[in-house]
């Protein structure tokens, strides 16, 4: 509270809309708007099939303990999501930390119980939702966008990812693109959207083999695409691990 009123700062913005915000002083008036996609965007689809050129710098960590499991396989995970549910619950499931409720302050140390094939699985069930950019709750929506769907598949473990994506990308610890390991978030940049191309737009699940999972797509929605090839290859900024 200043002199009886209440401010803000601008880095809380993507919280208060829910979406990725631009912000600037002109003639001392802060003007706040939303950001859009890249032009060209909506050809990405096209992009990502056809441009099949491999780089080298990504590879799959030898030691990763869910390395070689099959998660594409039809299993029935209602028996294992309601025990996942009880355990939170009870405060001793995946990712209970007893931290803040920004999800800056929990400890990876203590999300080493999560089965990152249990999560992929989850993460499959909701191939083809359609993509909204800066959608609401999925419960209300029945939509995602990059940020949303990797909070919304974590949160089920017990994770607690903040919103957007460039925030995300401040939780968890560094990861070699070397070195990933199913259940990674990896985060790109998306020319156009800020003022710098270092600057997070996009987030993915990494599952192995080079590949996410992900939506940035209206034609696809939550989709699984490469990492080591095509559009996303050109765009990789850095990987965190926020479970084990």
């Amino acid at each position: 509270m200043i002199d009886g009123k209440m401010h803000v700062s601008v880095d809380v913005m993507d919280d208060v809309f829910k979406e990725d915000m631009h912000y600037k002083v002109v003639e001392n008036e802060l003007i706040v708007h939303g950001v859009s996609l890249e032009p060209g965007m909506e050809n990405l689809d096209d992009a990502e099939e056809t441009d099949t050129t491999e780089v080298d710098f990504f590879g799959d960590d030898p030691n990763d303990p869910f390395k070689g499991d099959d998660p594409e396989g039809e299993t029935d995970l209602s028996t294992e999501q309601n025990t996942i549910d009880e355990q939170i619950s009870q405060g001793q499931g995946p990712g209970q930390t007893g931290g803040g409720e920004d999800g800056k302050s929990f400890q990876a140390a203590a999300l080493r119980n999560i089965n990152m094939n249990s999560l992929i699985r989850v993460a499959r069930r909701y191939l083809g939702v359609p993509y909204d950019f800066g959608t609401g709750p999925y419960q209300r929506t029945g939509k995602f966008d990059c940020s949303s769907y990797t909070q919304y598949v974590f949160g089920k473990f017990g994770v607690k990812l903040t919103r957007i994506s460039r925030n995300q990308a401040r939780q968890g610890v560094w990861v070699s693109r070397r070195l990933l390991r199913k259940g990674d978030l990896v985060f790109f940049a998306v020319p156009g959207r800020f003022k710098s191309n270092r600057t997070v737009g996009h987030v993915g699940i990494y599952i192995g083999n080079g590949k996410m999972i992900n939506t940035f797509s209206n034609k696809k929605g939550v989709h699984i695409t490469y990492v080591n090839r095509g559009y996303w290859s050109k765009k990789f900024l850095s990987a965190k691990r926020v479970a084990y």
